[in-house]
């Protein structure tokens, strides 16, 4: 089985552009606040992904679910993938 590392992620979402949603798994807890998991389904790139800091932290972990992949990190959990 592969390693998945952040070069797997960004390739991921570069290569599947127009066509990652996301999915919060686990409340947020970030420097703005916790937010709840609103278990809302959306859209995304790598651009919006490091906007909404989910991969700005040392400690994101990956691992591979149906059609994507789950990171998870101190702050939360989501599911990135494609329909």
């Amino acid at each position: 089985m592969k390693k998945i590392n952040l070069a797997t992620f960004k390739s991921f979402l570069k290569k599947n552009e127009g066509n990652v949603f996301f999915k919060q798994e686990t409340d947020v807890i970030s420097d703005e606040g916790s937010f709840q998991i609103d278990g809302k389904e959306t859209e995304t790139s790598l651009e919006k992904v490091y906007d909404q800091n989910i991969l700005t932290y040392s400690g994101n972990y990956f691992s591979e679910i149906e059609n994507g992949f789950n990171v998870y990190n101190c702050c939360g959990s989501w599911n990135f993938y494609t329909k």
